[in-house]
């Protein structure tokens, strides 16, 4: 499914200005939907990434780019990242646009070296100027973060460039 920041076409560097303000905003709704948890992190996703999925993936239209500002919860069991997902739906605060269940065993592995998590793409309604970008909060297991290597991340990019994605 095509997802777009509120649905209009944007620059990489308007994308980039709405993911820069929102990071903090991201971040800060991670901690509060999981206060006890021992690992929330999150980053702005790398300009060069970012210019190569625009290119290989949106036909070059960065509205579609939906990760710039990304966040990511690890967690200890299944049962709590139902009760992030049940928190997140219902936040009036937030919309949830996208998900990606890499959970589902249905959801094909093998570009991502069996890695697996819950990718959400969150638009947030705080702020009248944030409305329209969207985002990315992950949900992982801490028993699939132990098993994440540089070596393997290394293989996933070569298979993502080999599909040009």
């Amino acid at each position: 499914r095509q997802v777009r920041h509120g649905g209009q076409r944007q620059t990489l560097d308007q994308v980039y200005k709405d993911g820069r303000r929102l990071q903090g905003v991201l971040i800060s709704k991670a901690r509060e939907l999981a206060p006890t948890v021992k690992r929330v992190s999150g980053s702005i996703k790398s300009v060069d990434r970012s210019v190569e999925k625009v290119a290989r993936c949106y036909n070059k239209d960065s509205s579609r780019l939906v990760d710039v500002a990304r966040a990511a919860i690890v967690l200890d069991t299944p049962a709590q990242l139902i009760e992030i997902i049940q928190k997140i739906r219902g936040d009036q605060g937030l919309t949830v646009v996208r998900v990606k269940n890499r959970l589902d065993p249905r959801s094909e592995s093998d570009g991502s070296e069996g890695y697996r998590n819950v990718a959400l793409n969150l638009r947030f309604h705080e702020d009248e100027n944030l409305g329209h970008h969207v985002c990315e909060l992950q949900l992982q297991l801490q028993g699939f973060e132990n098993k994440k290597s540089e070596e393997g991340h290394k293989r996933y990019v070569r298979y993502r460039n080999l599909r040009c994605e």
